[in-house]
């Protein structure tokens, strides 16, 4: 339930408010690598915790007790992953976790998982040690992924919630609790602002702070994470009907949002929606406006973003997956498939768009784009395919 902090000393005595801790037996040299590390693959951030529980003491515990700990474990990482599943740690990537524990007989702690004896059978208050200076026990730190620590639980006393928590600690979290000091420092606990029900606070829920904060602590360790970017994206676009003898242009507008992030070597993967604004402008010469008896029209388009990040900005590709409303013959009366993809069919990227960056963390570009079609896909109504198609828009890229 806490994670115990260094000693401060100031002038050879202990500070007010220092956490006093038993001797630590075992503690890895700084430096020489932690029981906690995270890797990134594609757009997950993967963090896996090492840790060893010392010890039992015969044959009969181990029967017991080792399959009880591996589930508790388990429904603690389960605890975790589900929640993460539902959240975009700052705003656009997925974490999950990794517990690993082992469960030892005899004191041979292994290199690379932290050690925490573990009790049985007596009650006690669960804890792990963070020797990182100057911190208090609410501070958020990567020690853990350069150090093995140290710590004690007890396992009568820990349900599912207390496994994830104290596992929380062994990621870097700090407790989302303060002592209550007109209590003395003794038997009580408030929650940090805004924190109260949470799983660092009272082993509740899992939430957006929580991913944010462990994006954080793996940045601090030196883990490079993937690049975010989010954008707005206005849209007019014209399409001229050729087929079947007619001599008509219909216009729209559209606004949108994509996201995207940067991983490995600069690929770009992200996706976004456009939607119609109010409805699209037919005009025949001399005639009246209006749709001219075209399907309905399509709402929204869906679209993947990819493409690659270069040393002056973004080449960008975006990609039909979905339209709404989705019933059949629902087309886009205008041009904005320009944008989007060259044809309406399956698969196929749209042009590559450069937009190029006016600061670090800062793109636009205002691509125009046409293109006559004479074969191939989007069809025309009359499936002579010989519109043409275009598109002006404006996009506009923040970053971190």
């Amino acid at each position: 339930m806490k994670r115990r902090i260094a000693l401060l000393l100031v002038g050879g005595m202990v500070a007010a408010g220092a956490i006093l801790s038993p001797p630590v037996e075992h503690l890895a040299q700084a430096g020489s690598g932690g029981g906690t590390s995270a890797s990134v693959s594609g757009t997950t951030l993967t963090i896996t915790v090492n840790f060893d529980l010392c010890c039992t003491t015969n044959a009969a515990e181990r029967t017991i007790y080792g399959p009880l700990i591996q589930d508790e474990v388990r429904a603690a990482e389960n605890l975790w992953n589900q929640a993460l599943a539902k959240l975009l740690a700052k705003g656009c990537f997925r974490i999950a976790v990794v517990f690993s524990e082992h469960l030892l007989d005899k004191p041979n702690w292994e290199g690379g998982y932290h050690e925490i004896s573990i009790d049985f059978i007596h009650p006690g208050r669960p804890y792990s040690n963070d020797l990182t200076p100057g911190i208090t026990h609410n501070d958020d730190t990567a020690w853990v992924y350069n150090n093995t620590t140290t710590g004690s639980f007890y396992e009568s006393s820990m349900d599912i919630g207390t496994w994830a928590h104290e596992i929380g600690h062994l990621m870097g979290l700090g407790d989302d609790y303060g002592i209550d000091h007109a209590l003395g420092g003794h038997g009580g606990s408030l929650p940090l602002p805004g924190r109260g029900g949470t799983m660092m606070e009272n082993h509740g829920v899992i939430d957006q702070n929580l991913a944010d904060r462990l994006a954080d602590i793996a940045t601090k360790a030196g883990v490079k994470l993937p690049s975010c970017w989010k954008g707005t994206i206005t849209s007019t676009s014209d399409r001229h009907y050729f087929d079947g003898g007619a001599n008509y242009m219909c216009s729209d507008a559209w606004t949108g949002t994509l996201s995207f992030i940067v991983v490995g070597q600069g690929t770009v993967a992200g996706s976004g929606a456009l939607n119609l604004q109010g409805t699209a402008v037919c005009q025949a010469p001399g005639a009246a406006g209006g749709t001219h008896g075209l399907p309905p029209e399509v709402q929204t388009l869906n679209f993947s973003v990819g493409g690659e990040r270069t040393t002056t900005g973004f080449d960008l590709q975006f990609n039909i997956t979905s339209i709404f409303p989705p019933q059949p013959g629902s087309i886009d009366v205008a041009g904005i498939e320009s944008l989007l993809s060259t044809s309406a069919c399956p698969h196929l990227p749209g042009p590559k768009l450069s937009i190029p960056f006016d600061h670090p963390n800062h793109a636009t570009g205002s691509p125009v784009l046409n293109i006559k079609l004479v074969q191939g896909c989007p069809k025309s109504p009359t499936e002579l395919q010989i519109d043409l198609f275009s598109s002006t828009s404006t996009i506009v890229l923040n970053g971190p």
